[in-house]
């Protein structure tokens, strides 16, 4: 078994009103952000205590225990990673649970399908907080787990939408490039 605490999954789902609703997760004293629960799964099979992190708790908690059915450890945490305090929380759940973070993944993301004429600041504003914002807000809470450590891991996962996208998801390729250059 690999000592290690991972917080990983951040994601997104298209929502009923063509907005896309963030969502996190996290792993193994492993942290990390992303859409799919496939990436703190990956990291729980292989020994990893595992954090998941989802705007909804219900989410979060399947996705542990799925982990946990297969024989992992692992729990679910809501948070939103664009506010500072509720990610915080998330990592003092994690060093409660399993001790500080070793890995942080950030695959956070927030897809909004909306014209760029008239788009709503309100939709501007949630994409960056989710997209940018987000990955400060969890890197800066990981870093101080893993100085703690002795050292750690961080994944930074972009989009393909960073290099060319969607009609209607025109917010996409301005805000990868900011932290994946």
């Amino acid at each position: 078994m690999i000592d290690a605490h991972v917080v990983a999954w951040n994601g997104f789902e298209p929502g009923a009103a063509n907005h896309g609703t963030p969502r996190s997760n996290c792993s193994r004293h492993r942290c990390g952000t992303g859409h799919r629960p496939g990436i703190a799964q990956a990291f729980g099979a292989e020994g990893s205590a595992v954090i998941v992190n989802d705007l909804r708790q219900e989410t979060a908690e399947a996705t542990a225990a799925s982990i946990r059915q297969s024989g992992g450890r692992a729990i679910g945490v809501q948070a939103d990673v664009g506010d500072r305090a509720q990610v915080a929380a998330l990592f003092e759940a994690a060093r409660a649970a399993f001790g500080p973070v070793t890995t942080l993944v950030n695959n956070a993301g927030y897809v909004p399908y909306e014209p760029a004429i008239g788009y709503p600041p309100d939709v501007w504003d949630r994409t960056i907080a989710t997209n940018l914002t987000g990955v400060f807000n969890c890197t800066q809470a990981a870093l101080t787990h893993m100085v703690e450590r002795g050292g750690g891991f961080i994944v930074n996962i972009a989009s393909v939408h960073s290099r060319s996208t969607l009609p209607g998801t025109w917010p996409m390729p301005r805000r990868r490039p900011a932290w994946s250059a």
